[in-house]
Formats: C-alpha cells, sequence, structure tokens
C-alpha cells in the first residue's frame, strides 16, 4: 500500500496517482540507495594531528614615551558684553540666538518610531514575486494570487448563519463547486518575510503535504512548493 504524503489516504501499491486527490504517489526508495546518497561522503577522522607551532620568542615591555604639556593660557576676567546691533537682554548682555534646528528631524523616518514602524512594515512583507497557486482536483491550474498582505484569508464569498456576507481576501467560490473549503477556511501570514498557513477551524481540515491534518489555530510554515489540500478532496494551494 502507499500512503499520500498530501491527504494520507491509502493507495495500492501499483498507484500512480492518489485515488482522493490526484496527487502524484512516488516510488518507494531502496533503503540502501537512500542511504548511500545520504551518505556518500568520506568519513571525516575523528581526530586530527596539529602541526606543532614554535614558541614566540619573549618581548621586553617598552616603557611609554612621555610627552610634553601644551602650556595652559592665562584665565581672563569675564566682562559683561556690549549689546549688538542695539538688542540687549537681561543686565544690557546681548542676547544669545536661537539655537538652529533641522526641519529633517522632525519627519517621521529620522525619529525611533518612524525607524520601527518601518522596521515592523519590512518584517511582515512576504517576497516580491510570491504568489499563491491553486489547482482544481486532480492538479489543474485554477488561478494565481498575488500575495501583497501581512494576512490573507483564503475561503469561499458566501452568506454566513447569521445573514453576514462573508468576503475572503482570496476567493474560491467559483473553483470550489462542491462547497468542500469553509467560508473562512484557512489564513495566510508573512512573517519575517516567511509564508505561514493557519486553519481557521474549517469543517473538512487543512492538510499539508508531508505534515497531516493541522489543528486550528496551528500556524505551520509553507515553503515554496509544499502542497495544501483545504479540505479531504477539495482544491490543492502551494506558493512559488
Amino acid at each position: 500500500m502507499k500512503n499520500c504524503t498530501l491527504c494520507g489516504a491509502e493507495n495500492a501499491g501499483d498507484a500512480a496517482f492518489c485515488r482522493d486527490c490526484g496527487t502524484t504517489l512516488a516510488s518507494p526508495v531502496p533503503a540502501g540507495a537512500a542511504q548511500s546518497a545520504a551518505y556518500g561522503q568520506q568519513p571525516v577522522p575523528s581526530t586530527w594531528s596539529q602541526p606543532s607551532v614554535a614558541a614566540a620568542p619573549a618581548v621586553s615591555p617598552i616603557a611609554p614615551m612621555a610627552f610634553p604639556q601644551a602650556p595652559q593660557p592665562a584665565s581672563q576676567p569675564i566682562t559683561a558684553a556690549s549689546p549688538i546691533n542695539g538688542s540687549s537682554g537681561m543686565n544690557g548682555i546681548a542676547s544669545s540666538p536661537p539655537p538652529m534646528t533641522n526641519p529633517m528631524m522632525n519627519s517621521r523616518a529620522t525619529t525611533p518610531s518612524g525607524l520601527a514602524g518601518a522596521a515592523a512594515g519590512a518584517w511582515n512583507q512576504p517576497g516580491a514575486g510570491t504568489q499563491l497557486i491553486v489547482e482544481r482536483r486532480g492538479g489543474h491550474l485554477a488561478m494565481e494570487v498575488a500575495i501583497t498582505k501581512p494576512e490573507m484569508v483564503i475561503g469561499r464569498s458566501d452568506v454566513d448563519s447569521a445573514g453576514m456576507p462573508v468576503f475572503p481576501d482570496i476567493d474560491l467560490s467559483e473553483i470550489d463547486t462542491e462547497l468542500i473549503t469553509s467560508r473562512r477556511h484557512a489564513a495566510l501570514f508573512v512573517e519575517q518575510g516567511q509564508v505561514f498557513l493557519e486553519d481557521l477551524g474549517s469543517a473538512n481540515g487543512t492538510f499539508v503535504q508531508n505534515v497531516g491534518r493541522l489543528q486550528p489555530g496551528q500556524r505551520h510554515p509553507i515553503p515554496a512548493g509544499t502542497r495544501v489540500m483545504l479540505g479531504r478532496g477539495g482544491p490543492v494551494v502551494y506558493c512559488r
């Protein structure tokens, strides 16, 4: 028997595709071939001979050099300054001009809070050109969606039990005609430039390749090419 790496369904040993989701089933690799492929390098000796290093000759300490001190200027008595251009301050002493300020220092980009906001925005931005590929059952391409926000909900546009309309960011209503996916099935998150997926309590589950079904609220990384089935027998999505 062969277990599907995407949905976990059992298939016949000579099956080329999963009977439930249509995923291509890889032929098992002999253990000896996998071991030789993974460990084909030459063994590394546990100990290495260290070359002998001659001891460095002793160096006599160098006495610090004395530098002549520059003569200090004689102190001058402080006298009241004369008014400048007829403008005098307190006690007839000229007022100091106001300190010069740089208007650019008050911009949001140069303040600590502005820098923190800019860093947080870059922290949660997906990589340039990141897309979500959606396939119908059997591996047929259905749509491509650019991931442009830190959080995007996947589901079907419909009216919920309270009569409120639901409009997910990635709408699969025209693709999932069998209503396998939920209105708010799963959500994509972008953190540190990496894409994560979380099941939002869907009715038919979310299955990640080589992982299995995700628990609701469990956020899991989705590297490029990792296939995710939205409900058993439902649409398959992956990033690239």
